[in-house]
């Protein structure tokens, strides 16, 4: 992971989001449509309790720019955060779109295998992408208020 950071296309995701703290990618495994990282892109730490007040405060509104993005453009029912220290040794969050058709687990963690089993067409995840930078790109009225 610490050698994908930065780059547009990893081969496992799609950048569509340039943030000052993480760069958030769209996931091409798995069955579920918006499925993302978002990479620290600072100095190299495994957890987000080895960031300082304002790195952690940087990041996590990095994160939350990535689940309005793809809550507005995927339309899920909700989006799910994650990070898990324990398996990649680099700083990551997992944003999870959980939509009503087709969950496999509604109410309940979703099994790993729907994130990372099987690829997802090339073409809708370009257009996804697409999507979210220009999601993305548009002004909002403020930074105080929630996307709907």
């Amino acid at each position: 992971m610490c050698a994908d950071r930065g780059h547009p296309d990893t081969g496992f995701g799609v950048r569509y989001l340039v943030g000052r703290y993480a760069d958030g990618y769209l996931q091409r495994s798995g069955q579920v449509r918006g499925y993302s990282h978002l990479i620290w892109q600072g100095r190299h730490v495994a957890e987000v309790t080895q960031l300082t007040a304002t790195e952690a405060a940087g990041f996590w509104l990095d994160v939350v720019d990535a689940a309005r993005a793809v809550q507005a453009v995927c339309r899920p029912v909700t989006v799910n955060l994650s990070v898990l220290g324990n398996g990649l040794p680099h700083l990551h969050a997992h944003v999870i779109p959980r939509y009503a058709v087709g969950d496999p687990r509604p109410g309940r963690p979703l099994p790993h295998r729907y994130l990372d089993q099987g690829t997802q067409d090339e073409e809708q995840v370009a257009r996804c992408a697409a999507d979210l930078v220009t999601y993305l790109a548009k002004p909002r009225d403020g930074d105080d208020v929630p996307v709907t």
